[in-house]
């Protein structure tokens, strides 16, 4: 990469080839941080695991219920359009009641895998 890049999400989320069978597409993967798209389907499944990375979930369009285990406790936190979202790495967390669906932009830290 050049040091510079721009991404146009209409060209991104318009490119369904670009997505794998779980709704992501990354577009960005870099020393320091990976970012993608994360589109749930109205009625889909959240099937993710937690990730060994840190990561911030930028919510695009749609709402619904982040639900985490954070610690002994689980937490269920709404998100609607405009949310941010940071979970800590491997910390188990899903999205529920999207039923009109989700779509979010996420980065990855990639501290762990880099050494920072």
């Amino acid at each position: 990469m050049d040091g510079v890049k721009v991404f146009e999400l209409p060209a991104l989320l318009g490119n369904r080839k670009a997505f794998d069978d779980e709704g992501w597409q990354q577009f960005l993967d870099c020393a320091s941080l990976r970012s993608g798209l994360y589109v749930l389907p109205p009625g889909g499944e959240d099937k993710q695991s937690p990730h060994r990375q840190d990561e911030v979930y930028y919510v695009l369009r749609g709402e619904g219920q982040l639900v985490c285990e954070c610690g002994e406790n689980e937490k269920t936190l709404p998100v609607r359009e405009g949310s941010v979202v940071f979970v800590e790495r491997n910390t188990p967390h899903r999205f529920e009641d999207f039923s009109q669906g989700l779509t979010l932009l996420v980065f990855f830290s990639k501290s762990e895998e880099v050494g920072l």
